[in-house]
């Protein structure tokens, strides 16, 4: 499984959005941090540089092209987010194969599977609302995820079946890990 790393800002209950966007989005079981890919509420903390050339070695493009907001050093997530404040790193797998929980990644802990928009920019689980004939909210773990593999899967597949028009229903899987020893808040 090919592994990738990302930075991310956090998003908590100490954010003055917190309590609209909870209640707007109906994710109540998400109680002091929502943690996702999408990167209007979990904003990417490395500035992009497509003109540097290390940028370009580490830096990680989708198969349908499009920047994923992951590298595949860690050591540059790192390197690159030691100024900012109140961030999680995070490793991720891009449309794993096979339930992730088990696979273990030195210093990090599997927290659950993103399903994210084909321009891996906004999440169908967090972010889009509209989809409750298709998965219900009280599925989602307390980071906004969904906990096992078989669950994501099955929605994955059940919103591009329900609503085919919907962009954001056309969806990949990210397995998400958050890296358990950092200094970050």
């Amino acid at each position: 499984m090919e592994i990738w790393y990302t930075a991310r800002k956090r998003f908590t209950i100490d954010n003055e959005s917190w309590p609209d966007y909870i209640d707007w989005a109906k994710l109540y079981t998400v109680n002091k941090e929502l943690i996702t890919l999408d990167f209007s509420l979990c904003e990417p903390t490395i500035k992009v540089n497509f003109e540097s050339g290390t940028f370009n070695k580490v830096a990680v493009v989708s198969k349908n092209l499009y920047f994923t907001y992951c590298y595949n050093d860690l050591d540059f997530v790192v390197a690159n987010t030691s100024n900012t404040l109140n961030y999680n790193i995070l490793a991720v797998a891009f449309n794993p194969l096979k339930e992730c929980s088990g696979y273990l990644i030195n210093n990090f802990v599997f927290i659950g599977y993103d399903l994210m928009d084909q321009s891996n920019d906004t999440s169908s689980l967090t972010n889009c609302g509209g989809f409750e004939d298709v998965f219900n909210y009280n599925l989602l773990n307390k980071h906004g995820l969904i906990s096992d593999f078989a669950t994501a899967s099955k929605i994955n597949t059940l919103l591009i079946e329900t609503h085919p028009e919907e962009y954001h229903a056309d969806t990949n899987i990210w397995a998400i890990w958050k890296m358990n020893n950092e200094d970050n808040s």
